[in-house]
C-alpha cells in the first residue's frame, strides 16, 4: 500500500475532506481534493475534482483556459493515462513528453496503444527501450485502478476498485 492510494480512497469514501501531497498522484487514484505544495506561510494550490466543471478559467491565460477546458473532457480512465504520461512515481516519462504534449496525445489518441505507437515511432520522444515503456505505462495503469488499500470502517483490505483482497496481499 502506498500513502497516496490510501489517501485517496479515504477521499474517495468521504473520510476525509482534504488530501495533502506534493505530487500530483492523488489525481489518477482519484482523490476528490487535493492540497499540493504546502508551504510553510500556509500557501497552496488546492484541486477540487468533485466538480471540475465549475474551475474557473476567467482569470487564467488564454493557453491554461484552453488546457483546463481540454482536462475537463477526460474521463477518469483519460486523466490516469495523461497523469501516466506527464510524469509519475510508477513509471517513467517519455522523452519531450509534459504536461501539454500528453494532453495532445491524449485528445488526438484516446486508446493507450495508439498514443503509444506515436511516442515510440517519433524519434524525438520514443524512450530509450520502448517495450519496457508500454510494460512500464500498464503496469502503472494497474497500479493507479487496482491498488490495494485498508477500508478503516472494516478493516478489511480491498482495491481502489472495491474488489475485496488478502489483507497480507503486497502489491507493486
Amino acid at each position: 500500500m502506498t500513502a497516496d492510494a490510501q489517501m485517496a480512497y479515504l477521499s474517495k469514501q468521504g473520510i476525509v475532506d482534504f488530501c495533502v501531497s506534493e505530487d500530483s498522484d492523488l489525481v489518477p487514484f482519484g482523490a476528490k481534493r487535493m492540497i499540493h505544495k504546502l508551504d510553510l506561510d500556509g500557501t497552496c494550490f488546492e484541486l477540487d475534482m468533485r466538480s471540475p466543471n465549475d474551475w474557473d478559467v476567467s482569470q487564467a491565460s488564454r493557453l491554461d483556459a484552453a488546457f483546463i477546458l481540454q482536462f475537463q473532457s477526460l474521463t477518469h480512465k483519460h486523466v490516469v493515462d495523461f497523469c501516466i504520461m506527464s510524469g509519475c512515481d510508477y513509471a517513467e516519462s517519455a522523452p519531450k513528453v509534459g504536461i501539454k504534449t500528453a494532453m495532445s496525445l491524449i485528445c488526438r489518441f484516446p486508446e493507450p496503444e495508439s498514443f503509444l505507437n506515436e511516442i515510440c515511432s517519433n524519434p524525438r520522444t520514443c524512450p530509450s527501450d520502448p517495450e519496457r515503456f508500454r510494460h512500464d505505462f500498464f503496469r502503472a495503469r494497474e497500479a493507479f485502478r487496482n491498488h490495494m488499500v485498508l477500508n478503516p470502517r472494516d478493516g478489511l483490505t480491498l482495491s481502489l476498485n472495491g474488489i475485496q483482497g488478502p489483507s497480507d496481499e503486497v502489491m507493486l
